[in-house]
């Protein structure tokens, strides 16, 4: 059996304020799946490239926070009507958030 690989806890998006919000400085929403203080996965329409670093907007819209992170991962997760596909992606902020 595989023990714990995350390097610090995830708050899960259920845990979350109602108001928090990602958002890639290319315009696109995202949707906060899980959020730590090194990292950030997220559900968007916009597919990120692995290795790739990305400028985020995250936090509750009161006291948004100005990120940079590279994509771990990024895959297609499903594809919704009328045939948007969307995908899941694992972001490392380059910065430790508190």
């Amino acid at each position: 059996m595989h023990g714990e690989r995350r390097g610090s806890p995830r708050m899960d998006a259920t845990a979350l304020p109602e108001d928090y919000i990602a958002r890639l400085r290319a315009g696109a929403d995202a949707t906060v799946l899980n959020v730590s203080s090194t990292g950030v996965l997220l559900e968007s329409t916009t597919r990120l490239h692995p290795g790739r670093r990305y400028t985020l907007r995250i936090g509750p819209t009161a006291d948004l926070r100005i990120l940079e992170g590279e994509v771990v991962r990024c895959a297609l997760t499903r594809i919704v009507p009328p045939g948007h596909a969307i995908y899941r992606a694992a972001i490392r902020f380059l910065v430790r958030i508190e």
